[in-house]
């Protein structure tokens, strides 16, 4: 098992709060008397303290207690509409039987707590490190706090034995300052493109983080490969490999099933095959071969 410890982002990541958080902002801000502008690049801030997001409201730090105080009651009017993202509540249960569970997020406690009691997910979680009992990300103080918490049980852990699984750049600046491995949640707010380094892995859904310690099963090369069998942090690596075998076996032409999703496996294999020598075009499939879902690559053999 690579991974010992796997350290969940809150907002984004584990439960979708895009609505109540947006609604609680926008809310505050008629209060406060933000510019409806401002409020928008507020609302794509979240996952930043809420100090940062208020002082883009305007907000001046002399006053940002009110200003919190203001915010949290409409937030937590609306925290009872908060959801896990699909999938999210069997992913966890499953987890919590193979590998330790922390959370890292830059919500209050309050905040991250309730919404975790809320849907029946705090129960899988060691520990819960918040804006209350941490420096916030993607300072990495809050990582060796998780270590230490568990040290206190006999569970020695280093940061190489974590992965850090989260939707956003802090996220990704976090793992990176502690030494730990990150895992892009691709259903989140963010999209990979604001972070500044390749993650790890890019998961498409929180199912694919249960097998992730798993080994990459052995593939027979046919003129049909499917992803889906693959964890993502492999996709780019088996691409290339099994063009190089099928091209080896002749095939004039191969399809590359990725699936449809939010389109990060395709661009994965998009960007590879437009970068190999050998591959003469690419193309969606057709509609009854899998249509975008998949693509068709014609290879110089």
């Amino acid at each position: 098992m690579k991974y010992l410890l796997y350290i969940f982002d809150i907002d984004g990541t584990l439960i979708d709060s895009r609505a109540t958080i947006t609604g609680a902002l926008y809310a505050a801000g008629a209060e406060f008397g933000t510019p409806p502008g401002k409020i928008a690049e507020a609302a794509g801030m979240v996952g930043q303290t809420l100090d940062i997001i208020l002082n883009i409201m305007g907000v001046p730090d002399d006053r940002l207690e009110w200003g919190k105080n203001v915010y949290r009651r409409y937030y937590f009017e609306r925290i009872a509409e908060e959801k896990p993202y699909p999938g999210i509540a069997e992913t966890v249960a499953e987890l919590s039987k193979s590998v330790l569970l922390s959370v890292a997020t830059n919500k209050g406690k309050n905040g991250a707590t309730r919404t975790l009691e809320n849907n029946g997910l705090i129960k899988y979680f060691d520990y819960l490190a918040c804006m209350d009992n941490s420096i916030a990300k993607p300072d990495p103080s809050s990582l060796r706090q998780i270590l230490d918490f568990y040290q206190s049980q006999g569970k020695i852990l280093e940061p190489s034995d974590c992965l850090v699984i989260g939707d956003s750049p802090f996220d990704a600046d976090y793992a990176r300052n502690a030494g730990a491995d990150f895992a892009f949640a691709a259903w989140g707010f963010f999209t990979p493109d604001g972070i500044s380094y390749d993650p790890a892995y890019i998961i498409e859904h929180p199912r694919d983080l249960v097998s992730l310690n798993e080994e990459i099963a052995k593939i027979e090369v046919t003129p049909e490969l499917d992803l889906h069998t693959f964890l993502p942090r492999d996709v780019k690596s088996v691409t290339e490999w099994y063009l190089a075998e099928a091209r080896e076996k002749g095939f004039a032409s191969v399809r590359i099933v990725h699936g449809k999703g939010r389109g990060v496996q395709k661009e994965i294999v998009r960007g590879l095959l437009s970068k190999t020598p050998f591959v003469r075009k690419f193309y969606d499939a057709p509609a009854y071969l899998g249509g975008f879902g998949a693509t068709i690559a014609e290879l110089d053999v």
